[in-house]
C-alpha cells in the first residue's frame, strides 16, 4: 500500500500535467474566439450606445455569423447565437463556454453592471428571460452526453 507521501506526489504531478495540458488548450482557444468575435470590424450605426456598438461587432463577427447560422438547429432548445458559439468553443474545453459568454457579456454589458446580471437581464425577442430553466436544462444535458472536451481527450490518450 502506497504511503501518504508517494499519493500526494502522484496526484501533484498528475494534476500539474493535466493542468499543462488543458490549459494550453484553454488559453488557445479563448484567444482564437477572442479574435473570431472581433474580426471583421464592422461600423456601427451611429445611434448605438457604446455597449450595443460592441453587441453589433460581435454578432456580426465570423463568430457571431457561424452562430447565427446554427440557430435554427438549436432554437428548439432555447439557445441564440451566443450560445451556440459557447457551446460550439466548449468542444476544445468545456471551461471556454464560460470565459465565451463572459467575453460577449463583458462587452455588451453596462459599466455599472457584473457581467452576472448581464448574463441574468438577457431577453429573447419576445421580452422572455434567455436564461429559461429549459434552456438551462438543454446545456446541461448537452455537457452530459456531448463528446468530451479536446483537451480531456488528449491527456486520456497521453495517458492510456
Amino acid at each position: 500500500m502506497p504511503g501518504a507521501k508517494q499519493v500526494v506526489i502522484q496526484a501533484w504531478d498528475s494534476a500539474k500535467m493535466f493542468i499543462r495540458k488543458a490549459g494550453t488548450i484553454i488559453l488557445a482557444t479563448t484567444a482564437v474566439l477572442w479574435v473570431l468575435l472581433n474580426v471583421p470590424r464592422v461600423e456601427a450605426p451611429a445611434d448605438l450606445t457604446p455597449p450595443q456598438a460592441a453587441a453589433h461587432q460581435m454578432e456580426n463577427s465570423v463568430a457571431g455569423k457561424i452562430g447565427t447560422a446554427m440557430v435554427p438547429a438549436f432554437a428548439p432548445l432555447g439557445f441564440n447565437w451566443e450560445i451556440n458559439v459557447a457551446v460550439l468553443s466548449s468542444l476544445s474545453a468545456r471551461e471556454v463556454f464560460v470565459s465565451t459568454l463572459g467575453q460577449i457579456s463583458a462587452a455588451e454589458r453596462d459599466e455599472d453592471q457584473s457581467i452576472s446580471d448581464a448574463l441574468k437581464a438577457k431577453t429573447r425577442a419576445d421580452g422572455k428571460p434567455l436564461y429559461s430553466p429549459g434552456t438551462v436544462a438543454a446545456i446541461l444535458l448537452f455537457f452530459a452526453y456531448a463528446l468530451q472536451c479536446m483537451s480531456t481527450v488528449a491527456v486520456m490518450r497521453r495517458e492510456t
